[in-house]
């Protein structure tokens, strides 16, 4: 008998960090002068501030955070595992092929997104009720960097805090409440299909969210587009707009993970069992057009 499941090395399988496996956590654009953007899943909410640098948007902070979660979990010698202290490629061309930014990246567009990245904080809070009924709210408030060096090729990027110490080194030190959180349990993904969506900030969110939502599912799920919508989106977009963006990176995603089973109806998404994104072929037998009718008075969208 032939066993015509693939074999996956581990070099093919990059992992997310739990967090940005559940919400999307970064602006697909830069926000302006918006000071902070805030996800909700259920009764837990994270707002993240914008740095005093501007806001880190986009592909970059989501292509690096995967990619400094896989050093962790592979146990890369770039890792300081102690001191929470990622050490970066020296050369700017390595560090966007280990990240999967691709050829013709702009050096000081990278060096602005780590930046901005190194000065984000986030307030997470949870909203709830006592036993005896009375309502209640905590949080606390997160930095995601305690310290940071960039500097690739030995470029001359400039900015508040520098010091010229010689070394040309790059690196991340993550604080130490970050750490704990980023070191959670990952959610394992194909890398192929990573690369495939990497210009896609929207699209990245969704495979991510949904390599986390099928794990174990066995039965369909489905979630109303308002409960989906503040898990991805700002509370100012209108709900026509952010529907068709995320169908639009939704196809994307299908395209890349052919396996997915999916249905973006009228009343709201339904995420069918299937199996693991690690296991992804190109050959798929599942009409993502079908249109799916799912009572959601009977669903737990969470």
């Amino acid at each position: 008998m032939t066993d015509n499941t693939p074999t996956i090395n581990n070099k093919d399988i990059s992992y997310s960090p739990s967090f940005m496996s559940q919400i999307a956590m970064f602006p697909i654009k830069n926000l302006g002068d918006e000071r902070f953007v805030e996800r909700t899943n259920g009764q837990v909410s994270v707002a993240v501030m914008q740095s005093i640098w501007g806001w880190t948007y986009g592909k970059t902070p989501r292509l690096f955070l995967i990619y400094v979660r896989s050093l962790v979990q592979t146990k890369s010698d770039k890792v300081d595992m102690e001191n929470h202290i990622v050490k970066l490629d020296k050369s700017f061309h390595a560090f966007c092929k280990e990240v999967g930014l691709g050829n013709g990246t702009d050096l000081k567009d990278v060096e602005q997104s780590l930046l901005c990245l190194s000065g984000t904080t986030f307030t997470v809070s949870l909203t709830g009720a006592s036993p005896n009924g009375k309502r209640f709210m905590e949080g606390r408030n997160l930095r995601l960097v305690s310290h940071f060096h960039l500097r690739f090729n030995n470029s001359n990027f400039d900015y508040p805090g520098f010091k010229d110490d010689g070394d040309p080194s790059s690196y991340i030190q993550f604080s130490e409440e970050m750490w704990s959180m980023f070191t959670d349990n990952p959610v394992p993904l194909n890398k192929r299909i990573i690369l495939e969506l990497g210009k896609s900030a929207r699209a990245l969110d969704i495979y991510q969210w949904l390599a986390y939502r099928t794990y174990g599912l066995k039965k369909p799920l489905f979630i109303p587009w308002r409960f989906l919508k503040p898990q991805f989106d700002m509370a100012s977009t209108p709900m026509r707009s952010f529907k068709q963006k995320f169908r639009e990176a939704m196809r994307k995603v299908c395209a890349a993970w052919p396996e997915i089973k999916v249905v973006c109806g009228r009343q709201g998404l339904t995420v069918f069992p299937c199996g693991s994104s690690l296991d992804s072929t190109r050959e798929n037998d599942f009409d993502a057009n079908d249109t799916v009718e799912v009572d959601a008075s009977k669903q737990n969208p969470f």
